[in-house]
């Protein structure tokens, strides 16, 4: 290839990879949904009580845009309450 092909081609290079770059601009926030943050133990326990006051205190602060929803499960047997 003579040098002038292998330059169109390396311009037509970076400008496929600019456009293919553009839209991750206009992608919307992470996260738009609220945040679930699942708690190990029952209700009424510590951790469900540090849990409720931290998801307040995100939330008065407006930390986050989102806010955060703290649900229980009970693990029992299991080792981790999250779905499988």
């Amino acid at each position: 290839m003579t040098t002038l092909v292998r330059g169109g081609m390396g311009i037509l290079m970076m400008l496929g990879l600019v456009l293919a770059t553009v839209g991750v601009g206009a992608a919307a926030g992470f996260p738009e949904k609220p945040i679930t943050l699942v708690v190990h133990a029952g209700a009424g326990g510590g951790s469900d009580i540090f849990s409720r006051t931290l998801s307040a205190a995100f939330d008065k602060e407006k930390i986050l845009p989102q806010p955060i929803v703290v649900e229980n499960k009970r693990a029992g047997a299991a080792p981790s309450p999250l779905p499988t």
